[in-house]
């Protein structure tokens, strides 16, 4: 399925992605040791059983990273220049080994073709602002 190009896009368009992927407890080790980040809380078991969790937290960049490809499919595959940044993110709950993220799309605004970056303005893109959440299986975000 191709992306959808600026023109496609409309304010206020939603989309529920249907895919979702179960998440591991070997992802959370080989993105925590491919970004040298040795916390104990994302992979040492003993060490989260003592943690108000009870068990390793998924590496919060790795689930954002799996939220925004998982929306790939829907928005912007193939059609996508780069993504100039983001505002604001949050992360309202933890994700554990077993959760399948699933996530949710919200587009909130679009910004003429000619917005100015720092690369200069783009005469072939516009940007799109877009709020992303993702929710469990059973539906909780």
């Amino acid at each position: 399925m191709a992306g959808l190009y600026y023109e496609q896009f409309s304010v206020g368009q939603t989309f529920v992605h249907e895919i979702r992927r179960t998440v591991t407890d070997m992802d959370n080790i080989l993105f925590s040791a491919l970004t040298y980040n040795p916390a104990a809380v994302h992979i040492d078991h003993e060490y989260a059983k003592g943690t108000e969790f009870g068990k390793p937290l998924m590496n919060s960049i790795f689930t954002l990273g799996l939220i925004i490809g998982l929306s790939v499919q829907d928005t912007t595959l193939g059609t996508t220049v780069g993504n100039l940044g983001m505002e604001e993110t949050k992360f309202p709950r933890p994700v554990f080994a077993g959760d399948a993220p699933r996530p949710r799309w919200w587009q909130c605004a679009k910004a003429s073709r000619a917005r100015h970056r720092v690369s200069g303005p783009s005469s072939i893109a516009g940007s799109i602002k877009a709020m992303r959440k993702w929710c469990t299986a059973a539906g909780t975000v």
